[in-house]
């Protein structure tokens, strides 16, 4: 079978067997067609309503869970600031804690070498606080003793 460019260019409409249908061969009437024509169009109405519907719940959904995770984004960071904030105040604390223990080091090498570096005239003992409260309790002992004595009658070793 052979086709000419000739018979590619004619219209389907003037085809000679659509010539031949008679008009009353069609299968629907005129307002059958109107009624599909209207039911089509209520269905593609409702599907666009329906759609529409779909699209601002999913909208809705969408910005929802968009807040929360913003809400969680902005948790996440304040935690992050707070333990920055934290190692930061820790550091401070270590350094701090590192001057008072130097501070307190070079203070006790300069009360070291003031002790090496006196004479013998300067030189004095330091005594330990049971040394101390030993040598008070002797001390009152003897001011009690020295007050006994001067209180009682001089005592006289006469042999009978």
């Amino acid at each position: 079978m052979f086709i000419f460019l000739s018979d590619i260019n004619q219209s389907p409409l003037g085809s000679p067997i659509l010539e031949r249908r008679h008009p009353s061969a069609n299968m629907y009437s005129n307002d059958q067609i109107q009624q599909q024509i209207a039911s089509l169009k209520q269905q593609q109405e409702f599907q666009q309503r329906l759609l529409v519907e779909q699209f601002r719940q999913q909208q809705q959904q969408m910005a929802q869970e968009h807040e929360k995770q913003l809400q969680e984004h902005i948790k996440v960071q304040q935690h992050l600031v707070m333990l920055q904030k934290q190692q930061e105040f820790l550091q401070e604390q270590q350094k701090l804690q590192e001057r008072h223990r130097l501070e307190k080091e070079r203070m006790e090498k300069e009360r070291l070498e003031q002790l090496k570096n006196k004479t013998k005239n300067e030189e004095s003992a330091v005594a330990s606080s049971e040394v101390k409260l030993r040598l008070q309790e002797f001390v009152l002992t003897k001011k009690h003793r020295e007050a006994a004595a001067r209180n009682s009658p001089p005592f006289h070793n006469w042999v009978v």
